[in-house]
């Protein structure tokens, strides 16, 4: 019965894992295939876009105005009214490849957020603790300027 519980248990968590790890956006595998077929007739050295969109690198400094360009369905540009029919060379996204540029700029930010909330404490205790050092350095040395001679100006 022990046994039993443990393999069910084990098997459970590995299912739940399988699921986080599937639930992930990747550029690679997710995002890449969607700028092949998408962007990057345009968006190559040499063609009418401004910038390159064949690899991250070229990409990531462009992730938040291409989540906004796609929401708002600027990009990919395609002016038939589809009233007309279905064209062959539509370049348009679909809800899924709209869904799929989207959680991946998400889980960019979430990741910038992270990192620069990381910086920036780092940075405020590197600050403190080198005030906290100099005030206590000047206390015990007598070398700390008069406080007339300290710049207070709040302009």
């Amino acid at each position: 019965m022990f046994v039993r519980l443990l393999l069910i248990g084990a098997g459970a968590a590995f299912l739940s894992n399988a699921a986080t790890v599937s639930s992930q956006i990747t550029f690679n595998k997710d995002v890449l295939p969607v700028m092949q077929k998408r962007c990057q007739a345009c968006h190559r050295p040499g063609e009418v876009a401004p910038m390159s969109f064949l690899t991250y690198k070229d990409v990531r400094p462009w992730a938040k105005a291409i989540r906004e360009a796609v929401l708002t369905r600027k990009m990919p540009p395609w002016f038939a009214d589809p009233h007309y029919g279905k064209f062959a060379n539509d370049r348009s996204l679909n809800k899924d490849e709209i869904a799929t540029i989207i959680s991946w700029w998400t889980q960019v930010r979430a990741k910038a957020t992270r990192r620069t909330l990381h910086r920036q404490s780092n940075g405020w205790m590197a600050g403190v603790l080198a005030s906290l050092t100099w005030f206590l350095r000047c206390r015990t040395i007598s070398m700390c300027p008069p406080p007339a001679q300290l710049n207070t100006s709040t302009s």
